[in-house]
């Protein structure tokens, strides 16, 4: 029993932690952005057009908040894979790091350098062949993390969106501010693509070391076995 339990409330964590929290961070930027700078002008307009359905059935209103709610969840993860894609490769060139990664490319068994022959051999591919053994994968939410700063990103594309072109309508900004809001938008994304190449470079770091001091561990256990053997045959 206590390990349904475990299981469900994992899955609940994970449903909560990768799709409900992320896509709420849209919702609350935007109740703040009308709050704090439109005056509620959007809230209250909200409530006029929803005054038209006074007499519509609660529960089905509530489906349909839910739906809007879960349809943004989805778009906002379409947009986070386009943005994993860009970090679909190599994580980092320095001459340390490549080195690392050639001493892990020279220690590949035959069947993983098959594998990586017919992809490439990126940090990424390697992540991918490699961490299959949970002996040397990684611990850490790493994956989690780069996906919430994407969440969040998309995000506050969205609201940036749909908060200038409120504002155009109530007069409160003119379209001169498009450029210069977007100008600073893209900043703000390099600056994140750099921060998940960190992020990914620190965890393929970390399963290139446990990668080669496993296979050293295995080494080590043969050599003993030899000798051992040996000595057994004397």
């Amino acid at each position: 029993m206590n390990e349904i339990f475990k299981t469900f409330f994992d899955r609940f964590t994970n449903f909560f932690t990768r799709s409900v929290a992320p896509s709420s961070v849209f919702f609350v930027v935007l109740f703040f952005n009308d709050k704090y700078f439109n005056n509620n002008e959007t809230y209250c307009a909200s409530l006029n057009y929803l005054h038209m359905f006074v007499e519509i059935d609660k529960i089905f209103l509530y489906i349909c908040l839910i739906l809007v709610f879960l349809a943004y969840g989805y778009i906002n993860q379409i947009f986070t894979q386009l943005l994993d894609e860009f970090i679909k490769d190599d994580y980092c060139d320095s001459l340390e790091f490549k080195d690392l990664r050639e001493k892990v490319k020279s220690n590949l068994s035959d069947i993983q350098n098959n594998i990586l022959k017919t992809i490439n051999y990126s940090d990424y591919s390697f992540y991918q062949v490699l961490a299959k053994d949970k002996n040397i994968a990684p611990s850490g939410n790493y994956v989690d993390e780069i996906k919430a700063l994407h969440t969040v990103y998309v995000a506050l594309g969205f609201n940036i969106f749909i908060t200038i072109f409120i504002f155009y309508i109530f007069g409160h900004l003119t379209i001169l501010w498009f450029p210069i809001v977007l100008f600073f938008y893209y900043l703000l994304g390099i600056y994140l693509h750099k921060v998940a190449k960190m992020r990914y470079k620190a965890r393929n770091k970390r399963l290139y070391i446990n990668y080669l001091l496993e296979k050293d561990k295995n080494k080590t256990k043969k050599e003993i076995k030899i000798k051992y053997r040996g000595r057994s045959c004397r």
